[in-house]
């Protein structure tokens, strides 16, 4: 950080007491783990906080449903992932204000971060009871993962088989030669 003082965009987000100390503690943290935690660049903080929300933050949520089998024998530890999520927005932050915004050529995260956006509007619309803008949301999602595949060279068919073979492989069992779903 330039001197230990925020510029007036990060100051401006820092207004909140909360966001204020948070970013400080990270630069605290990061410089005391720098030699094994390198600080990444702010396209990077922010999709590994994207990733922390969407993939640990949920995921732990969801496994308060008991109806759903979802990774089981792990424990969840909601308040721990929401604490990882706030030090990756932090760490963003942080490197905002050293970095040039500039136009990446590898639209990887862009297209990983359109579905991101889709589906969260989706679960906003669907939470505030408008169905039909869900589905919108959630076909626009499907869009933008259908590019990611095509920018990835994945086929999006054989990349769905491969997960039904995953979940069918952990979630079927054998009963004397037959196979139970």
């Amino acid at each position: 950080m330039s001197q230990g003082k925020l510029t007036t965009v990060t100051a401006k987000i820092a207004a909140y007491p909360f966001l204020g100390e948070a970013i400080e503690r990270e630069v605290e943290c990061r410089r005391k783990t720098e030699h094994a935690r390198p600080m990444p660049s702010t396209a990077h903080n922010i999709a590994f906080a994207q990733s922390e929300m969407a993939g640990e933050v949920l995921d732990a949520i969801m496994r308060g449903y008991p109806e759903y089998v979802r990774n089981n024998g792990k424990d969840a530890d909601l308040a721990m992932e929401i604490g990882d999520a706030f030090s990756q927005i932090a760490s963003a932050m942080i490197t905002l204000e050293d970095e040039t915004v500039t136009f990446h050529a590898d639209i990887t995260q862009y297209l990983a971060a359109k579905v991101s956006i889709a589906l969260a509007n989706a679960q906003v619309m669907w939470q505030i009871g408008s169905g039909i803008q869900a589905g919108r949301d959630l076909q626009e999602a499907a869009s933008w993962l259908l590019q990611l595949c095509c920018h990835l060279a994945i086929d999006p068919m054989a990349a769905l088989e491969r997960s039904h073979q995953k979940t069918m492989a952990k979630h079927t069992r054998q009963d004397h030669g037959t196979t139970t779903v």
